[in-house]
């Protein structure tokens, strides 16, 4: 998994910083591991998976928050509080998503259509 890039989740659409800290899962290897082996994220961490449009929480040690964006990071969808064992989609114009811990995004109000931005 690549180190925390010094990159910020910024929602556009509501003037809202998301995470102060996006961490990126791009190769085949970093996607498939995703969050498997944590047991938790820090407060305003998220996980930017690449080239994704679905994903599951089988063997999760904790419950997730995802925001699923297409190519030009509009959300999609948004998924709170999964439980483990489960899978989930973000449509078919989904190309990547954030992983948070649970609750992480529920007092932000994202929701699709939002637009968001990743950067320094």
């Amino acid at each position: 998994m690549n180190e925390t890039q010094s990159l910020v989740l910024k929602n556009t659409s509501k003037n809202l910083t998301l995470a102060s800290h996006v961490e990126v899962a791009s190769t085949i290897e970093e996607r498939a591991r995703g969050l498997l082996g944590r047991d938790t994220l820090p407060d305003k961490y998220c996980l930017w998976i690449h080239r994704c449009r679905s994903i599951h929480t089988f063997f999760m040690r904790f419950r997730i928050d995802v925001i699923f964006v297409d190519q030009n990071l509009k959300v999609t969808a948004v998924k709170k509080n999964l439980p483990k064992w489960c899978l989930t989609w973000g449509g078919l114009r989904a190309k990547s998503c954030f992983e948070f811990k649970a609750f992480s995004i529920t007092e932000l109000q994202v929701e699709k259509g939002d637009i968001l931005y990743v950067g320094n």
